[in-house]
């Protein structure tokens, strides 16, 4: 399968190259799916139940050259027929196909953004993402907890009152967490809306 490179985005150090295919669908699935997601309390109690409901998409783009690609699109589905010429976006690391991260329906003109948590892009640096994102609220609360006790303990060694140094490591870590937090989403947000212009630009060039 042959796909026109659009050029390259800096995805928090990692270069990744924008990739496109256009081709006319032949094929055209959608099916919805039922799960159940809970979440628990800092002290591993149930706190809620609630029913979730995602919607799965599977299409086959055939191009004038015989090429054929499969888009599978998670969390929502996009409206499409069979003969309509859609042109699909990548956001690939080196030589391999990549994620997809955008979806152009030509017939209708309707542009739609794909990049979630179906679809997610290369893995960068732990540090490089907002913890909160990577681990979630109860494991890094309970990253904090065991932190500032270790830092109440080694303050109570160095001669302070434990409180003293639970009070000053507690201020430390929640200090660092927040420029950490600040930081990496102020850069993913950059990063998402240079992507989002890359794609928007791409897709201008399919009307011709």
């Amino acid at each position: 399968m042959k796909l026109k490179d659009l050029g390259s985005i800096d995805y928090l150090g990692m270069q990744l190259t924008l990739r496109t295919f256009v081709g006319v669908v032949r094929e055209n699935s959608t099916r919805s799916s039922v799960h159940r997601e809970s979440s628990h309390t800092e002290y591993g109690q149930l706190s809620s139940i609630r029913m979730v409901s995602e919607q799965h998409q599977e299409v086959w783009l055939h191009d004038d050259n015989g090429e054929e690609v499969r888009l599978g699109v998670g969390g929502l589905s996009i409206p499409m027929r069979d003969g309509h010429r859609v042109q699909a976006f990548f956001a690939a690391r080196g030589a391999e196909q990549g994620t997809l991260v955008a979806v152009k329906n030509v017939n209708t003109g309707q542009l739609y953004e794909t990049f979630n948590d179906y679809q997610k892009l290369p893995r960068v640096g732990f540090f490089k993402l907002p913890l909160l994102q990577t681990l979630g609220p109860g494991p890094l609360f309970s990253l904090c907890v065991v932190s500032a006790i270790i830092g109440g303990f080694v303050g109570f060694l160095a001669g302070l009152p434990f409180t003293v140094g639970l009070a000053g490591a507690g201020g430390v870590i929640a200090f660092a967490l927040y420029r950490q937090h600040s930081k990496a989403a102020m850069k993913a947000i950059e990063v998402r809306n240079e992507l989002s212009s890359a794609i928007r630009a791409g897709s201008g060039a399919s009307r011709s």
